[in-house]
């Protein structure tokens, strides 16, 4: 990330990290100075969790090797790194003056696009100031961002397509086994792009992204579940369960179980699909 890279590389002396504290609502790194962040990380902390890899052990080392957690897909250690920026910069006190920051960004920002990271009693003046205001987190809760990446949609819709010609043609043809076949394969390769591209759409919304590549399938569907992409789990659990065995086992009565689940398959995959596409950022 570009902005990332030009603050770090900004830093110029190094100091050791005296004091670290991750709170509530602020992060604070004691370096050079005391650099604060807005604390942001999970909702939830489960047993076992690890959201910050060395926590215990960041005191004492360089504030400009902590300032790269920053890259860090874990919020909590990005958070940690934004502290450690802040710890190192320069401050001209001199150059200081009191002012609210609401006032600056309306005249700064007054014909011109803003992005507003956070939620401020500011924001109604400063829309009508500004040519366009992008507020991420705009309510206590955090919400997705606006400047997240589009998830490009296209090998997805095609591949349920495919999926869905090949079941129509099955139906009339049911003796045929080639065409069975076809089905079959279709499905194994459809399944897999779906949920992998649910994941992708998950890690734009969840709060912890790095925390989903720790977490277990039923765990990703019930996450979904949750957020309304799929009215329930367990069928989703099943397609996973016949798309295993297609790896394993294939024999003619479980040929014909894969099949019927692929024709189960499609109804919910396009409705997942619809959904995300739905929320996809513009």
């Amino acid at each position: 990330m570009k902005i990332l890279d030009d603050l770090i590389g900004a830093l110029v002396l190094d100091a050791p990290s005296r004091e670290v504290r991750v709170g509530r609502f602020w992060t604070a790194v004691w370096s050079r100075r005391c650099g604060l962040a807005s604390t942001a990380g999970p909702r939830d902390h489960e047993h076992g969790a690890r959201f910050v890899e060395d926590a215990g052990r960041l005191t004492g080392r360089g504030a400009l090797e902590l300032a790269k957690l920053a890259y860090s897909n874990s919020a909590l250690e990005a958070t940690i790194g934004l502290a450690a920026i802040n710890s190192l910069l320069e401050v001209d006190e001199a150059r200081c003056v009191e002012l609210n920051a609401g006032d600056l960004l309306i005249e700064r920002g007054r014909d011109k696009k803003v992005a507003l990271i956070g939620h401020f009693p500011f924001v109604r003046a400063l829309r009508e100031a500004a040519d366009r205001v992008r507020d991420c987190f705009p309510a206590a809760q955090a919400v997705p961002c606006d400047t997240r990446m589009k998830l490009d949609l296209t090998s997805w819709k095609r591949a349920l397509a495919s999926l869905e010609r090949a079941i129509i043609r099955s139906t009339s043809a049911p003796n045929d086994e080639e065409v069975r076949d076809a089905v079959i394969q279709r499905f194994e390769y459809s399944y897999e792009l779906s949920w992998k591209m649910l994941k992708r759409h998950l890690e734009q919304v969840v709060p912890d992204p790095g925390a989903i590549d720790q977490w277990s399938f039923q765990e990703l569907m019930r996450e979904a579940a949750e957020r309304g992409l799929i009215p329930a789990v367990a069928p989703w659990i099943e397609y996973r369960h016949q798309r295993n065995m297609t790896a394993h086992v294939y024999d003619e009565s479980h040929a014909k179980r894969v099949y019927e689940s692929a024709r189960s398959f499609i109804a919910n995959a396009k409705a997942l699909l619809a959904e995300v596409e739905r929320r996809n950022v513009d």
